[in-house]
């Protein structure tokens, strides 16, 4: 689970969260509320992973793989260039442990 700080009035599994909270998600249930400014992508990571991850669809099961990672031929089409899978899972390792509590 990541942690992100909550920037709007936010219920997440079942737990109303006021501005200013953390947050606990996944990556894939975070991606749908950075686009909805509910909570801080800056939080998330430095290095442009979140922005590429963030514009995702978390519904779009086409995108994601069954253990939660993106996919990376989605990640390709969102940042506009190729990214291989190690190159996804050494961004994805590097964004999870940044963001670990």
């Amino acid at each position: 689970m990541l942690r992100f700080k909550v920037l709007t009035p936010l219920r997440h599994n079942g737990i109303s969260y006021m501005p200013g909270a953390v947050v606990e998600m996944t990556a894939k249930q975070a991606a749908a509320l950075f686009g909805a400014v509910a909570i801080n992508k800056q939080s998330a990571s430095k290095t442009g992973f979140a922005d590429t991850i963030s514009r995702l669809n978390p519904a779009d099961q086409s995108q994601w793989r069954r253990d939660g990672l993106p996919r990376t031929e989605a990640l390709s089409a969102v940042a506009g260039r190729r990214v291989s899978a190690k190159e996804r899972d050494r961004l994805w390792q590097q964004w999870t442990k940044e963001n670990s509590p």
